[in-house]
């Protein structure tokens, strides 16, 4: 039963859950591009793709962010755009605040894992 514990925590934490946000929306620019959207660049989707884990650092950027903002996903979205430049304007592009809030994590659903 404990082991269930910490998967579930692990699961459904800060950590977990905003590097879910990040690779929803990997696989969104990575779906709009391959619809046609010429904003979305090869540049961008690698720099997406090389920062899904979302570093203390980052963690850091997005509580500052929230405390100016009052809005997590609007947070989470410029901080990654500092870690990744090239994706800036592109991240998000064409969703919603709910496009990542009000689902599962991919880990409890078994979808897609990087």
């Amino acid at each position: 039963m404990q082991v269930a514990g910490r998967q579930i925590k692990r699961i459904f934490s800060p950590r977990e859950r905003a590097s879910t946000w990040r690779k929803l929306w990997l696989w969104l620019a990575e779906a709009e591009k391959e619809l046609g959207l010429t904003q979305i660049t090869d540049k961008a989707i690698e720099g997406l793709r090389s920062n899904l884990v979302v570093s203390a650092e980052a963690f850091q950027v997005i509580a500052e962010e929230e405390r100016i903002r009052r809005h997590d996903v609007m947070s989470h979205i410029y901080a990654l755009e500092k870690d990744a430049p090239d994706a800036a304007g592109i991240i998000h592009i064409g969703a919603t605040s709910c496009y990542g809030t009000c689902i599962p994590s991919r880990s409890t659903i078994g979808g897609k894992q990087n």
